[in-house]
């Protein structure tokens, strides 16, 4: 098998269908595909050499990228979560990320892989298939679904203070 050179590389990873970044072992970003880079970086320029402290808008949300990149540099273990991004519209824009270390032929950490999916239209579907699954159509009241939910929330909050 021939082994593809990085001009070709780069090509496949900005034709991929999702979007992809590298992180050295700083948390800077070494690579992100073009739509990754459009987004995080605005009119700034790329996001390339900098970390999520520098590039995200949203500072608590860059500062919780930056932990959790240490903590799987530390860990060697990956992470998964979706997050919101309120839009000015009054919308909300959801990202699901997923990050895994990679590691070289001695086993030694040397970065992080990530991708960076939007989700948006799935975690609409789901908020409102649950609001379906709790409020009758009809009469917009709280059904017994909901009371079920409620009922066990309550539960797990005096179990929680009773340990």
């Amino acid at each position: 098998m021939e082994f593809l050179d990085s001009e070709i590389m780069k090509h496949f990873m900005h034709s991929a269908p999702v979007n992809i970044f590298f992180k050295d072992t700083g948390c800077k970003y070494c690579f992100v595909s073009k739509i990754c880079d459009m987004v995080s970086a605005g009119e700034n320029g790329s996001i390339v050499g900098k970390t999520d402290l520098e590039v995200q808008k949203f500072s608590e949300i860059g500062k919780m990228y930056y932990e959790d990149d240490k903590k799987i540099l530390a860990t060697g273990e990956g992470s998964q979560y979706i997050n919101e991004f309120p839009m000015e519209d009054g919308e909300s824009l959801y990202f699901e990320i997923k990050k895994n270390a990679v590691r070289n032929e001695n086993g030694n950490i040397i970065g992080i892989v990530g991708i960076v999916d939007n989700v948006t239209e799935r975690v609409r579907l789901e908020k409102k298939a649950e609001e379906l699954s709790m409020i009758d159509g009809l009469t917009g009241v709280y059904n017994r679904n909901y009371l079920k939910y409620r009922v066990e929330e309550k539960k797990k909050k005096l179990i929680f203070r009773l340990q």
